[in-house]
């Protein structure tokens, strides 16, 4: 078993942020890897070209093309924001996967999300 999970360093210890499924006194291997502001600010600016390219999209569509949100506008950006922080927790949580596996992931809870909203219709 292998387990990804982010920790912080203090005072000389090393402490995992959250709990571990770990037994009492359990030897574990631990390699370490820094956490880089750059790689976070790489992600944000990733995440808002994403986001321009979609709008850029979403604007050349004819308007039978697209159907319209049933959300609020601020139901929308409520939405996004609340995507965006969740594809941020799943890139932190999954920093030892590649991409396409982190992407496959996504898009499985997508599918699982969208089966469940049509449940509810």
């Amino acid at each position: 078993m292998s387990i990804s999970t982010w920790a912080r360093y203090k005072n000389g210890i090393l402490k995992p942020i959250g709990t571990l499924p770990l037994k009492e006194n359990q030897r574990v291997r631990i390699i370490v890897l820094p956490q880089s502001q750059e790689v976070d600010e790489v992600d944000e600016a990733r995440l808002a070209e994403m986001h321009r390219r979609a709008d850029e999209w979403l604007a050349q569509q004819p308007p039978d093309a697209v159907r319209p949100s049933p959300l609020s506008e601020e139901e929308r950006r409520q939405a996004i924001a609340e995507l965006d922080q969740v594809l941020r927790e799943l890139r932190e949580a999954n920093v030892h996967y590649s991409e396409e596996e982190v992407m496959a992931d996504v898009n499985a809870a997508v599918k699982a999300v969208r089966a469940e909203k049509m449940r509810q219709l």
